[in-house]
């Protein structure tokens, strides 16, 4: 064994720390290999970022702002389990890889263990390009817990080196093993952690500011029943203190059944460790007796210290039974902890690594989180499925699982499955998934005798692509031809846009955009570290090259170039084929040896995939030798595979999809037959009803849109509606599509509408008769008549002699004459007689009654028990009082409120069930006292489910758009009594202290909540009115304040039930003072300081007092600008007198509260 330099620090006891610095070489089969000599290094000071493959980096400063996840590289790793036993070492231990993936710059790593709240720490260089491999039966024997490394500084400081990835591959004596990928997490700003001078202990802050920020809660996507797989979790929360010391954490766990009904359990653990199978997680009830052979569940988990949540992180173990399901899978993660600080004990290194110069982190285009295999999304990429040679029960050794993680809403999953075998095929399928349920697909169903990969996508209920990041997967791959078995995370998608993908020209297809603004980026350049040596394992690496179009053949060309690097830094690169290789065969050129050749027994190195487009990369790995372990020596491998972690990503890559429903028929459209000649009712034409609601479509759950048209213009969306037609010649049309977009023929009617009404005239006057001596005649006046026309109103009277004309002797008859602008005429006469006598007045002439008019009704469409009125107002040329009369009107019809003088009076209808629905030919007759009357035109008074609408704008019930398919829908059918759900919520705390700015996270829990049919349910839990969360367990922020919490369940069919509410008081967090900066205030100036703290209020006062005594005090006088909860900005104003020296900080508040920061700043 060679020379090693270590520096210890041990004290012992629970809670402790050991702490080694290695810093020379190890030549043992550890992976311990010099990385850099103890030489002294100057600082680097490029700014600039090493390219690290083709497309958008996701590495170092270059890499934009991104969640935390097992595929991409980070400055911190978790490793979620390790464990050893030195009594069997080659069947319980853990072999874990780091690599520093940066092709150009060093850097110095912590290694955190961490078992049963004991910590021992080691600190290691590593090159660039450089894989180091750690046992853990060497690094920490006979123990199990999880493993953090970090990027540390010169100084030992936690810094940002967004370039390390991680891979452990562990085996125990119950039967698992297999391999999963390190959790990464970014450090967002650059450079080290702020610190003091000389600190014995850094804070890093998991905030999404200066650390990504950890999950709040996560999920195991696929559970089993214990009798057809063996699954064990690994639940933790890291640890607050690194220095050591024991926490208490409670684990909220719930488990799902298929029906998606919650089953929560309470387990506390003294060292935050959950570790165990699922049947010895929940127990009460026990696990078997809702997820039963033959079902799948899913199951999530939350942590809480204190009352307060804390961070939480979980591994899922499979053993597959007799089909040889082996995985190691992160669990997903579904939310995120607003903040969390760890305490990292600060030592630095002997021989450290160049400090690097780094920069904080660009903002991610469209908010993006980075595709992943740990998050939530609305697209699932399964890379690898294998049907291929497979036959009878064998074939169900490819499963695809996917779960619908949202508490309410169902989703509407097509899955693609792309085979790239022989005879390259492409077949699809929907599938439905409820809320919390979990559904299992067999590729053999879909794609017999194929190798490929699949594309799941949630689209809405007309097949376009859509907005749902509620989807987590996984896929299990049993041992075959010569591949190790495995289980992985489906890489996640998310959606970043809201709402579905607008449909192409086309209609048939739509574009999956994937550049972080509408969907996350995917990925391009990738790597895999802890590369075994291939002299005692077979490692296959493949590949999935998504296509342009989906539609189109499966792309099973082309090549992607692997460079492979060894533990001692040696590195040779290869092209493998369109699918999949052994990586122990690939060849620079057919001259030289593999690339592999290099990495000996007991070693491991990594490798990195270079592609000029995006690809979805696999492992797999199969050992020839069992892992043997022999002191710091071992050979052998560990079966199981794991996904690429991404370097880069395509800047934008389009992928057209079909976004139509499959196996679609087109709809028909019908509607109720219209009048093909109307006459018009006012000069706007008249009212026609335009009803398609006897549209039919041959998919039965296909819902139509609708367009009508009038003469080729768009006039309504409606299925139903009323729509004003203007005088003259109309071509309607009707179209409805259906879900995929299909149009019908049109469906349309030739309608005219016309005037053939002519005026009413009236005040025709009487007869004349005059006597006059002239033989010429006499000169007669008289008033002219009035007409009125329905259509144009008042129209023109013409007269065959005009009044004031001189009339011959004789009788003379006047015609009286009114047309309307459709040529409608209506004429009347009287005689003027004129005879020879003696002079005397005219005898006659005087005008009769003019008669009331009013305008037309259009057809009143009633609905059953409501009352619907209608406003009727006449007018009347002489001012007459006048009455209203309802002619050949239904019983249920009736003119009321009648007021003569001011000729207004109201038409109410109200239909009942029992009355005719069609009542044709009604009429309102307007009479004078006279003994004038006017008639509307005829209209008719059906009862229907949709009132008329007035003004005819083509706008039907609900603004439009939208109706029921399949022969326009229908009454129910039979079935059994529904019962309502019983809601039952836990208690609440009647007081809980704020923990945020924002309030208190409270719990809560109606999973007691039950429904006698057994029928799904969804809750709603509001605060007073408002909804604060959905699910049946769930943690909703309270603010401040005075609360009111109910719990609503309802069970889809009508049932529901509301708890009595709950009151939380949430008090506010007690007054602290954190930090206050600069701590410099300058004489006869003003100076800005921000305060950090807790508890802060609008009442809050501060001061600067004088740390000692000042004869003439303080001589500074503050002013607030501004004050958040956990935040005040002042300005110090001080004076050319202010004395020179050391200034407290004291903060109260109204209750009485006062805290003072002693010496937190200096005038000077």
């Amino acid at each position: 064994m060679s020379l090693f330099v270590m520096t210890a620090i041990l004290l012992i006891g629970a809670g402790t720390l050991s702490r080694r610095s290695v810093q020379a070489s190890n030549e043992g089969n550890t992976g311990k290999i010099l990385s850099v000599a103890a030489t002294s290094f100057a600082p680097f000071q490029d700014p600039g970022q090493p390219v690290v493959g083709p497309g958008v980096p996701q590495v170092g400063s270059n890499g934009a702002r991104s969640g935390l996840s097992s595929s991409k590289a980070g400055s911190v790793l978790f490793f979620s389990k390790y464990t050893s036993d030195l009594s069997r070492p080659g069947t319980t231990n853990t072999v874990i890889s780091i690599t520093n993936t940066n092709p150009r710059d060093s850097v110095t790593v912590e290694l955190f263990f961490v078992s049963n709240c004991t910590v021992e720490s080691i600190i290691y260089n590593f090159a660039a390009n450089q894989t180091r491999t750690f046992l853990a039966s060497v690094e920490s024997p006979n123990k199990t817990g999880y493993m953090m490394a970090t990027a540390i500084n010169s100084q030992g400081l936690p810094q940002q080196f967004n370039w390390l990835i991680g891979n452990a591959s562990i085996t125990d004596n119950n039967g698992f093993d297999g391999s999963y990928n390190a959790i990464s997490v970014s450090k967002r700003t650059g450079g080290p952690v702020s610190t003091g001078d000389g600190a014995s202990i850094a804070e890093m802050k998991f905030n999404d500011t200066d650390y990504d920020r950890l999950p709040q809660q996560i999920a195991v996507d696929s559970i089993g029943s214990s009798s057809s797989s063996n699954t064990d979790l690994t639940v933790y929360s890291p640890i607050s203190d690194l220095s050591g010391g024991a926490q208490t954490i409670k684990f909220t766990a719930i488990a799902y059944s298929q029906s998606g009904r919650p089953y929560p359990q309470i387990i506390e653990k003294s060292c935050g460790n959950l570790i165990g199978d699922v049947d010895q997680i929940w127990t009460s009830p026990s696990i078997d007796t809702f997820i039963t052979p033959g079902t799948k569940g899913w199951g999530t988990f939350a942590a809480s210290s204190s009352n307060n949540p804390v961070p939480v992180l979980g591994l899922s173990s499979v053993q597959g039974g007799s089909y040889l399901y082996h995985s190691e899978r992160p669990m997903h993660v579904l939310s995120r902890l607003e903040s969390f600080t760890m305490k990292v004990p600060v030592t630095a290194p002997l021989s450290p690594a160049p400090d690097a110069v780094t920069q904080a982190l660009p903002a991610a285009t469209g908010g993006s989180l980075g595709a992943g295999e740990m998050k939530q999304g609305s697209i699932l990429i399964y890379p690898r499925y294998n049907t291929f040679g497979i036959s009878g029960a064998e074939a169900n050794k490819s499963v695809i699982n996917i779960t619908n993680t949202h508490p309410t809403q169902k989703a509407r999953v097509r899955v693609f499955f792309t085979g790239v075998t022989d005879s390259p095929v492409m077949t699809d399928a929907i599938v439905s998934i409820f809320p919390n349920q979990n559904v299992t697909l067999l590729p053999n169903d879909y794609v017999p005798n194929q190798k490929g990969w699949v594309l799941a996508m949630a689209i809405d209920d007309r097949g376009q692509p859509a907005n749902f990041n509620f989807l987590i997967g996984s896929c299990y791959q049993a041992t075959s031809f010569g591949l190790g078995g495995g289980g992985y995370n489906a890489i996640s998608i998310a959606k970043n846009s809201p709402g579905s993908v607008i449909r192409n020209s086309d209609i048939q297809t739509a574009d999956l955009i994937f550049n972080d603004t509408e969907y996350d980026r995917l990925p391009s350049t990738q790597a895999v570290s802890g590369l075994w040596s291939q002299s005692d394992n077979t490692t296959t690496i493949g590949y999935a090259r998504p296509p342009l179009n989906i539609l189109d053949p499966p792309n099973t060309r082309g090549s992607v170039q692997i460079t492979a690097y060894d533990d001692l830094l040696n590195q040779a690169s290869a092209l493998i084929g369109p699918t999949e290789a052994k990586i122990g065969t690939l060849r620079p050129t057919a001259l030289l040896p593999p690339i592999t050749s290099t990495l000996l027994s007991g070693r491991r190195g990594w490798f990195k995939l270079s592609p000029g487009s995006p690809i979805f990369g696999w492992t797999s790995n199969l050992p020839t030798g069992n892992l043997f372990v022999s002191g710091t020596s071992w050979s052998g491998g560990i079966n199981g595979g794991v996904s690429p972690q991404f370097l880069t990503t395509t800047d934008s890559f389009t992928i057209r999809i079909a976004s139509t429903n499959p196996n679609n028929g087109a709809p028909t459209a019908l509607f109720d037959p219209i009048d093909v000649y109307i006459e018009a009712r006012s000069n706007l034409g008249t009212i026609v009803r335009l009803d398609g609601r006897a549209s039919t479509d041959p998919d039965s759950n296909d819902v139509l849109t609708y367009k009508w048209y009038d003469n080729d213009v768009l006039i309504s969306t409606s299925p139903v509606s009323d729509y004003r037609l203007s005088i003259g010649s109309h071509v309607l049309q009707l179209v409805v599509t259906d879900k995929s977009g299909i149009n019908s023929e049109p469906a349309q009617t030739w309608v005219e509408v016309r005037d053939t009404t002519p005026p009413v005239m009236s005040g025709v006057p009487s007869n004349i008769t005059k006597s006059t001596s002239s033989t010429v005649g006499a000169s007669i006046n008289f008033q002219l008549p009035v007409a009125w026309d329905m259509v144009d109103g008042s129209v023109r009277v013409t007269s065959s002699k005009l009044p004031g004309s001189v009339f011959p002797v004789g009788t003379t008859v006047v015609k009286f004459s009114a047309s309307d602008a459709a040529g409608n005429e209506t004429q009347s006469s009287i005689n003027v007689t004129i005879s020879i006598g003696g002079n005397f007045p005219v005898n006659g002439g005087t005008p009769r009654n003019k008669v009331p008019y009013m305008g037309n009704l259009n057809d009143q469409y009633v609905i059953v028990g409501k009352t619907r009125v209608f406003e009727l107002t006449a007018a009347d040329p002489d001012g007459d009082p006048t009455t209203f009369t309802l002619v050949n009107g239904p019983a249920f019809a009736r003119i009321e409120e009648i007021d003569p003088v001011a000729r207004k009076a109201k038409l109410k209808i109200t239909a009942q069930a029992s009355d005719r629905v069609v009542s044709g030919n009604v009429r309102v007759v307007v009479s004078d006292n006279k003994g004038g009357s006017w008639s509307t035109l005829p209209f008719r008074i059906i009862i229907s489910d949709v009132e008329n609408d007035e003004t005819g704008s083509g706008i039907g019930p609900g603004g439009g758009g939208g109706g029921g398919g399949g022969g326009g829908g229908g009454g129910g059918g039979g079935g059994g009594t529904n019962n309502a759900p019983v809601a039952r919520a836990a208690a609440l705390p009647a007081t809980v202290q704020a923990t945020t700015k924002q309030g208190a996270i409270v719990q809560l829990d109606g999973s007691q909540s039950n429904d006698p049919d057994n029928d799904p349910l969804s809750y709603v839990w509001r605060d007073g009115a408002v909804v604060i969360a959905e699910g049946a367990i769930v943690n909703a922020a309270l603010g401040v304040g005075l609360h009111s919490i109910t719990l609503t369940v309802s069970d889809g069919k009508g049932g529901s039930s509301t708890t009595e509410p709950q009151s939380v008081q949430v008090t506010p967090r007690p007054l602290s003072v954190i930090s206050s900066s600069p701590a410099l205030i300058k004489q006869f100036n003003f100076t800005t300081i921000t305060i950090t703290g807790t508890g802060f209020n609008e009442g809050t006062k501060v001061r600067i007092d004088c740390t000692s005594f000042c004869s003439a005090g303080s001589q500074t006088t503050v002013t607030i600008n501004s004050i958040e909860e956990d935040t005040i900005v002042i300005t110090v104003k001080t004076t050319q007198t202010s004395p020179f020296g050391n200034r407290d900080l004291v903060v109260t508040n109204p209750n009485g509260e006062v805290v003072r920061r002693v010496r937190a700043h200096y005038v000077s």
